[in-house]
């Protein structure tokens, strides 16, 4: 089967294997946090740090929840896209 990708398609295509090594990085670090549901301080922090390295605007604390946060890139009219992440531990 083969795939018609549009050009932001076959640009983000092109650019994954570059991101590997952070993407790797992020989800190392937040399974060795392994925070229980409402307690993923560390983890928060650490996506969050991740988020502004690479350029994000970072809003902490949101909804009354210090670990909540909320990231935002500007690419001028580019589309936007919105990630909703749960990645805390079972006890």
């Amino acid at each position: 089967m083969s795939l018609t990708l549009d050009p932001i398609q076959k640009e983000a295509m092109e650019a994954a294997p570059a991101l590997r090594p952070l993407m790797e990085e992020v989800g190392r670090a937040v399974w060795e946090l392994a925070e229980v549901g409402l307690t993923e301080y560390r983890s928060a922090g650490f996506v969050a740090d991740v988020l502004r390295r690479e350029g994000f605007s970072v809003t902490t604390g949101l909804c009354g929840f210090p670990m909540g946060f909320e990231a935002e890139y500007k690419n001028g009219g580019g589309p936007a896209i919105a990630l909703l992440c749960e990645y805390d531990a079972l006890p």
